[in-house]
C-alpha cells in the first residue's frame, strides 16, 4: 500500500530490502518493518525510495495545504494546474462527470488513489 501511494515500484523495493537483509511482509507498515529489523522507519524509507519511479516524484514543498478540500478551480487559480488540461486528462481516465467545482479528495476517491497521488498526476 505504501509503495503504491508513493509511486514506488514494489518489485524493486522488495529486491532492495532483500539485498539489505530486511525481513518484511507485503502489507506491513514502515514502522513495523523498522521495529522487526531494529532500525527506524526513515532507514527503511531511504532503502525503498531508491525504487521510486521518476515520473511520479513530487516536490512536497509545492503542495498546497488542505489539498483534499481544494477544488480543481482553486488549484488552477493558485497556478498549480491548467484547468482545461486537467479536466481533459481526467476525462481520459474515465471520469466523465468531472467539473471545476469538484474537490481533489472526491476526484482521487473516484480514481482509487490518494489526493497526493492525484496531485502528482495532474501537475506533471
Amino acid at each position: 500500500m505504501f509503495c503504491k501511494r508513493m509511486g514506488i515500484d514494489y518489485t524493486k523495493a522488495s529486491e532492495l530490502l532483500d539485498k539489505k537483509g530486511i525481513t518484511y511482509k507485503a502489507n506491513e507498515s514502515l514502522l513495523n518493518i523498522a521495529k522487526e529489523n531494529n532500525t527506524n522507519p526513515k532507514a527503511i524509507f531511504d532503502i525503498i525510495s531508491k525504487a521510486q519511479k521518476n515520473a511520479t516524484r513530487i516536490d512536497y514543498s509545492s503542495i498546497p495545504s488542505s489539498l483534499g478540500r481544494r477544488t480543481l478551480e482553486e488549484l488552477a487559480s493558485m497556478g498549480k494546474i491548467n484547468l482545461e488540461k486537467t479536466i481533459n486528462l481526467l476525462h481520459k481516465k474515465g471520469l466523465k462527470d468531472i467539473s471545476k467545482e469538484d474537490r481533489v479528495k472526491n476526484v482521487a476517491d473516484e480514481l482509487g488513489v490518494m489526493p497526493i497521488d492525484l496531485y502528482g498526476i495532474i501537475t506533471k
